[in-house]
């Protein structure tokens, strides 16, 4: 019934692609009475919380790519990020357009 929709718009209509996670602070909806730190803050979070859960879960720590999360992030929730990073101690990937607000014992890969 849907597929005629989706070839015509070529993509899915359904599916956990498609989701939308809302940040919540208490009663606050952030995407409306948030700041974008907070918002992206409460994600990560939950990014964290995934990768503690399937660690528990299997015993093996899963990779965590980070897409320009200090772009998004001020400085300190940013080093707030980096410091749980290092606590869960995960192999992880964070592309930025700030390597300056990485610290010397993160390994940087310069592209470009």
């Amino acid at each position: 019934m849907r597929r005629p929709l989706e070839r015509q718009r070529r993509s899915t209509l359904v599916g956990p692609h498609r989701d939308q996670l809302v940040p919540m602070l208490g009663e606050l909806d952030l995407r409306r009475q948030g700041s974008q730190g907070q918002a992206r803050s409460v994600i990560l979070s939950l990014k964290i919380a995934l990768i503690e859960l399937v660690f528990e879960r299997t015993g093996q720590a899963p990779l965590l790519l980070l897409d320009d999360v200090s772009g998004e992030l001020d400085h300190q929730r940013f080093e707030r990020l980096l410091h749980r990073i290092r606590e869960i101690r995960c192999q992880t990937f964070i592309t930025t357009t700030r390597p300056e607000q990485l610290t010397d014992e993160i390994s940087i890969l310069h592209i470009g």
